[in-house]
């Protein structure tokens, strides 16, 4: 088959660029040809080509320029869509689609936006369109979540229509999919995959544990025999680290020697503005400055998997979620 895999952005720089790349990787590896489609702005293309191969991936890109010739277009598709590169994208998938007739399946990474404009740009193509929920494109929660508007939930009725299945990740989504009039024949349970980096097998287990204690312990001068949990993810409201923090404020009584890193990129949420520095509050409040540590985001590549191997229990306290990709990271580490 050939396959088109559209998402947002891909290259090394993006987070979740390394389970994309493992999932086209085993595509093509499996006979099939791929190509990636996927958006790129000026800042981020650097002295990049637009569109280059990645072993024998072909990854062509939109650069989407916001401050040039795509400014109209990103501002209509922030107040309209919601999301700035939704027109630049669609345009660029409708030109790529004409060159590339004989495409079978197209791969949508998230049902909105991406699956969105797939099902826009290949109204008339002859392609299958399976697309991805992943949470966010299905959620409403003040604050966060696409489901809140309107027009994506409009859109996401069409994409419903035009999809031939539908890769959803959890009970919990495919219980909100059908809520939005999905089908319930088209829904397939596939877990989200979590990189290769996860599984090191240089070591044993208990080893990288104990090792990677010691580093996390020696960055934070903790204790390294006391208790250590771990909450990591985007400082959002609805991810639950203020209930975190007032947990700990009753952990300390039977527990005084735990402690807890928070670590995750600021949020400036529209209602209760800049996350990081409201939970600095909670902790300076509940006078917990001695046992809670709020960090910066651990770097994916290099310190995920160490901090989720140091960590006794990864606390994922957030209030909805359509799947806690770390939760499985941390499984990979042998932390519960």
């Amino acid at each position: 088959m050939k396959i088109l895999y559209a998402v947002g952005a891909y290259g090394p720089r993006y987070i979740a660029n390394e389970i994309h790349r493992e999932l086209v990787q085993e595509f093509a590896r499996r006979g099939h040809q791929v190509i990636v489609y996927a958006g790129v702005t000026p800042g981020e293309l650097g002295a990049e080509s637009i569109a280059y191969r990645d072993g024998s991936i072909l990854v062509e890109r939109t650069l989407i320029d916001a401050r040039g010739r795509d400014r109209i277009a990103t501002e209509i598709s922030r107040r309209l869509f919601h999301y700035p590169r939704f027109l630049p994208l669609l345009r660029g998938l409708r030109r790529l689609l004409r060159r590339y007739p004989d495409i079978d399946v197209i791969h949508a990474d998230a049902v909105y936006p991406i699956g969105a404009l797939v099902a826009l740009a290949a109204a008339t193509h002859r392609a299958a369109i399976v697309p991805s929920i992943h949470g966010g494109d299905l959620i409403a929660y003040p604050g966060y979540g696409y489901g809140r508007f309107a027009v994506a939930r409009r859109l996401t009725q069409y994409v419903w229509e035009r999809s031939a299945l539908v890769r959803v990740n959890s009970p919990l989504m495919a219980a909100r999919a059908r809520e939005l009039g999905c089908p319930p024949s088209k829904l397939r349970h596939v877990l989200v995959n979590i990189g290769d980096r996860f599984f090191d097998d240089s070591r044993p287990l208990l080893q990288r544990r104990l090792d990677a204690r010691a580093i996390v312990a020696r960055q934070h001068h903790l204790d390294r025999d006391a208790p250590l949990l771990l909450g990591t993810g985007r400082l959002l409201p609805l991810k639950g680290f203020h209930d975190l923090i007032a947990a700990m404020r009753l952990l300390r009584d039977s527990q005084p020697a735990a402690r807890v890193i928070i670590a995750g990129p600021n949020f400036i949420d529209p209602r209760d503005g800049d996350q990081r520095e409201s939970l600095q509050r909670a902790i300076a409040t509940q006078g917990l400055d001695d046992c809670v540590i709020l960090r910066d985001s651990l770097r994916y590549e290099s310190e995920m998997a160490l901090y989720l191997a140091a960590a006794d229990l990864l606390v994922a306290p957030a209030h909805i979620e359509g799947l806690n990709r770390v939760v499985a990271e941390a499984g990979s580490q042998g932390t519960p």
